[in-house]
């Protein structure tokens, strides 16, 4: 993966005359926009059918590794895109991951008790879905784009 990811930024570079683009950044964010709804499902559903306590662990693992990979490439493409003030663009996506943490436990416990595990799980991924095929979708157009 290290390899052809160090061989797209070399051509990348090269076309465009040595010179990197914010947009280089995010073709490393597909494997966390896999590995996250895939490890919310297998929580979710391991956790509803009461299975060895491995296996919501592994599906955690899968939510963590996704999680990070996300956040680590936002704050990089936010720090390329906005180098002057990137200071208070970080402190902006802060404020908004920190609403998004404020209000999903306000709905998060009726949603589980109504729902069960896996389907409430699934909820949650299906309602983001769209959201990862577009952006998934803009990554590989971005990444098979002319970068002149």
């Amino acid at each position: 993966m290290r390899k052809h990811w160090t061989r797209f930024m070399f051509i990348s570079r090269t076309k465009m005359g040595g010179v990197g683009k914010p947009e280089f950044r995010l073709p490393a964010m597909l494997p966390g926009t896999l590995l996250l709804p895939i490890g919310c499902l297998i929580t979710g559903w391991s956790a509803q059918a009461h299975t060895h306590w491995i296996v919501p662990d592994i599906g955690i693992a899968l939510v963590g590794a996704g999680i990070v990979l996300n956040f680590q490439c936002i704050q990089i493409y936010i720090i390329d895109c906005f180098t002057l003030h990137a200071a208070s663009a970080l402190a902006a996506i802060c404020f908004l991951r920190s609403l998004a943490g404020f209000g999903f436990p306000l709905f998060a416990p009726a949603m589980y008790s109504a729902l069960g595990f896996g389907k409430g799980d699934t909820c949650s991924c299906s309602r983001s879905y769209p959201d990862r095929v577009s952006c998934t979708l803009g990554i590989l157009a971005l990444w098979g784009a002319n970068p002149e």
